[in-house]
């Protein structure tokens, strides 16, 4: 295991402008996530007449999971900025171990110029020859990669595959209308551990109603991320996994007792069962608190497709008790599949893409290193918290969630060799034990069994 420090120079700036934030301790494994455009030329001529816009009236295709109010936000900006107009084209999302339907689409050779992923979702992509490396695009287009995004790059086999445009990182989401229901005071972000939050979804929790006090997904993440934030690694320093570590056991039993035992959440077979979506804590108004990534709370400022009567309120990941609070953190990046013909365009787009959507109002924090003191110190007070007014979710808030400099951050998933078939192995066997197929004894011996295999098998890069 080696620590990485995702925001290092980010937050620097940010503590330099006098504001107490920031973001330590990212941990990576293996070869996870470790300029100057004329685009970020502050009075640059991007009228339709500008030699800055050269690919005016190109139309690229973007395959999108499904289509958001700051998706089309993206699109729009990046039309007014290069002349480039974007079609995007809806593909089935995406589950935990199914079939990637872009990853398809790209291996029978269909024409896709832009795509987007959380950097450890790159990798299947990547070791499928299906993106293309941009150093000579950036060349070409004297694009810093470097001095724009530094550690945020997403380099694999020592090539950069992709533009980062923001990062994500995790906090806990609460509906504040079954708090007041309930008589409950809002959530402190001390001593916001697990137990806490615990307790906290058992007070919340009336079943007679309907309503729980917790929800979380199906994603593979969360079957050890109790373990990754009491600073456990995958990985033994022979190679081989560390799922013998009882700490994990201790997780994968602390997830599945929410639903099974404690009756906080719905059971994951339950979830299952239902095809319940991941956005039924904003449609339905019965889960008390969310713990997601930053992406839930960015959907939600499309208030036209998640019309809410009630106010919401964020705090920390929780983190386990007797640890140093901790999150969990991944990059988004764009990349461009090899299938596209259009890739200086394509570039022209996705750069364009990383260095302003987070100025789009989203609640983003930007991926990038270059940013000056005046530009971060203005986002974070002023633009940051302001989607969010209509629930009293202040710019101190975000601080406390997203910036506490004490606040370690671990990738969010398995990153090493072997690491995508691990991510598969961890949904399959905690599957088995969530509908009582093995004890927590067997599920642990063939997460490690299965994963050892896996690193053997995986060649690397």
């Amino acid at each position: 295991m080696t620590l990485k420090q995702y925001g290092k120079r980010w937050i620097s700036a940010v503590l330099a402008a006098g504001i107490l934030l920031g973001i330590t301790g990212c941990r990576t494994e293996g070869d996870a996530v470790s300029g100057s455009s004329l685009l970020s030329t502050p009075d640059a001529d991007l009228s339709s007449e500008s030699p800055l816009r050269p690919y005016e009236g190109e139309t690229l295709t973007y395959a999108i999971g499904e289509m958001s109010s700051e998706t089309q936000a993206v699109v729009e900006m990046v039309e007014e900025k290069t002349g480039i107009k974007i079609n995007c084209e809806n593909l089935a999302s995406n589950v935990d171990g199914e079939i990637d339907s872009a990853m398809a689409r790209m291996l029978s050779g269909y024409e896709i110029d832009i795509y987007y992923e959380a950097e450890p979702n790159m990798k299947k992509f990547y070791n499928a020859a299906l993106i293309t490396p941009l150093e000579d695009l950036a060349e070409q287009a004297n694009y810093d990669m470097e001095s724009i995004h530094g550690e945020y790059l997403p380099v694999f086999g020592d090539q950069v595959y992709g533009l980062p445009a923001f990062i994500d990182i995790w906090l806990t989401l609460y509906n504040k209308q079954l708090f007041d229901a309930e008589n409950l005071p809002y959530p402190s972000a001390e001593g916001w551990t697990w137990e806490k939050y615990l307790e906290t979804a058992q007070q919340l929790t009336d079943l007679s109603k309907g309503q729980y006090g917790s929800l979380m997904l199906d994603y593979n993440t969360y079957n050890y991320m109790y373990a990754e934030q009491c600073g456990v690694s995958h990985y033994k320093e022979d190679g081989t996994s560390n799922y013998d570590d009882p700490v994990f056991a201790k997780g994968l039993q602390f997830f599945y007792d929410l639903g099974n035992r404690y009756q906080v959440q719905p059971s994951l077979v339950e979830f299952k069962a239902k095809q319940m979506s991941w956005d039924e804590f904003f449609t339905t108004g019965k889960y008390g608190m969310f713990v997601a990534g930053g992406w839930a709370l960015n959907m939600v400022t499309d208030r036209e497709k998640y019309p809410r009567e009630w106010k919401m309120g964020i705090l920390p990941m929780p983190y386990p008790e007797g640890q140093q609070p901790s999150t969990l953190t991944t990059i988004g990046c764009y990349f461009i599949p090899v299938t596209s013909k259009k890739q200086q365009a394509a570039f022209a787009a996705i750069s364009c893409m990383a260095m302003y959507q987070y100025t789009l109002g989203a609640g983003r924090i930007p991926a990038r290193t270059d940013l000056s003191r005046e530009d971060l110190s203005d986002y974070i007070q002023n633009s940051l918290a302001a989607p969010f007014e209509e629930d009293g979710i202040t710019a101190e808030d975000f601080e406390t969630a997203w910036f506490d400099p004490d606040r370690l951050h671990y990738n969010e998933k398995v990153s090493g060799k072997g690491d995508l078939a691990i991510n598969q192995i961890w949904i399959e066997e905690g599957m088995d034990y969530a509908n009582s197929k093995q004890t927590l004894e067997q599920t642990m011996q063939n997460i490690k069994r299965r994963s050892d295999q896996a690193i053997e098998e995986d060649v690397g890069i």
